[in-house]
């Protein structure tokens, strides 16, 4: 299906299937340069108006937003190689298998950094499992490491607690012989987390960062999280950068989809204004109707059979004119034209009761 993609510098392009997209970086540099001004005047009006608050550290979100809805939800984190970590200081939590200890002490002999807390799987259904102290984890850490081994078993552990503040584990490879390779790889990364919705949130940087530092992030980010989404980029809608709290600004925006016989209206010579009625009529003559079905078990039941039927078009110059069907006779009128009389012509007198004698 061909289709058109309305790019930041004003120029537009079409393919077929999978299309190559190139974001402007220009764009890219100018919208993190204003997000930076929105916060640095927020901060000197919080400053100014005595308002004491910790959150004086923003982060910077890309924002995805697909055409189709996914067919299924998927809780797994998806990693998303960043140029600029973003855990390199923070405070990380690991979950493991069982024994707890032997895990401790594979980390020091594989000269692994970065780790703050490792918590064993025992320890975590039996120490954690009151909401309020499963709260306070979640709240504790930056980030949720965890052996990709037990991964099926975390979510029923953690609780919605950890969904609802979208801290759910990402995998790890504990088994890996290059162990700290693979933490560092995890803490240089952000993570994509698939909804049942429409849109995406991705987590790039934070205004502790320099502007190159994110717009590095932003540029490497976009293309690794479109190849993770179904249909990638021709299921794309649009991309926008935010703050914590400020708007969403454009990075990438696609056209929609033309009305179903606009297309074909055009090519044969129509206006715009008759290729719109050409997509209206084709919307009434879709026609619904219920047909009585009978269940697996003889129940009788109520399908619905959805036909559609178009009407033939006849597109001209000037105006669109739908054609109507061809009129069909009456029954009756068919019978009169064949010199028979029909059956409600000939009942003309009422039949009279029993035991009475019809009227004089």
């Amino acid at each position: 299906m061909e289709f058109t993609v309305l790019s930041l510098n004003g120029t537009t392009q079409a393919s077929h299937g999978t299309m190559a997209v190139n974001i402007d970086e220009a764009q890219v540099t100018s919208a993190v340069k204003a997000l930076f001004a929105y916060h640095a005047k927020r901060l000197t009006e919080k400053a100014e108006s005595a308002l004491l608050d910790d959150e004086n550290v923003s982060r910077f979100d890309l924002i995805v937003t697909t055409k189709a809805m996914p067919s299924k939800r998927r809780d797994v984190p998806l990693r998303i190689l960043l140029p600029n970590g973003l855990y390199k200081d923070a405070e990380v939590c690991l979950i493991t298998k069982d024994p707890q200890g032997d895990f401790k002490k594979l980390l020091l002999e594989k000269n692994v950094q970065g780790i703050s807390k490792v918590l064993g799987f025992s320890k975590l259904r039996s120490k954690f499992k009151p909401y309020e102290a499963k709260r306070q984890l979640a709240s504790s850490y930056s980030l949720f490491l965890a052996d990709e081994r037990i991964l099926p078993l975390l979510p029923q552990a953690l609780g919605k607690t950890f969904f609802a503040k979208k801290q759910i584990p990402a995998p790890v490879n504990m088994t890996k012989v290059d162990l700290a390779r693979e933490i560092q790889k995890a803490l240089q990364s952000t993570y994509l987390r698939r909804n049942n919705g429409v849109t995406n949130t991705i987590r790039v940087a934070t205004t502790d960062f320099t502007p190159e530092q994110v717009i590095q992030n932003i540029m490497a980010a976009i293309p690794s999280a479109i190849e993770k989404l179904p249909k990638k980029w021709a299921n794309i809608h649009s991309i926008h950068i935010k703050t914590s709290n400020s708007m969403a600004l454009p990075l990438y925006q696609t056209l929609p989809d033309a009305p179903e016989g606009y297309v074909e209206a055009v090519e044969t010579g129509a206006s715009e204004e008759d290729a719109m009625e050409v997509t209206e009529t084709i919307e009434t003559s879709k026609v619904v109707t219920k047909t009585p079905t009978k269940g697996a078990k003889g129940k009788e039941g109520t399908a619905v059979a959805v036909s559609v039927e178009r009407k033939t078009l006849s597109v001209r110059k000037e105006r669109v004119v739908a054609t109507p069907p061809a009129a069909t006779p009456s029954k009756a009128k068919a019978l009169l034209a064949a010199g028979k009389t029909p059956k409600s012509a000939a009942k003309t007198k009422a039949t009279p009761k029993k035991g009475k004698s019809p009227a004089k």
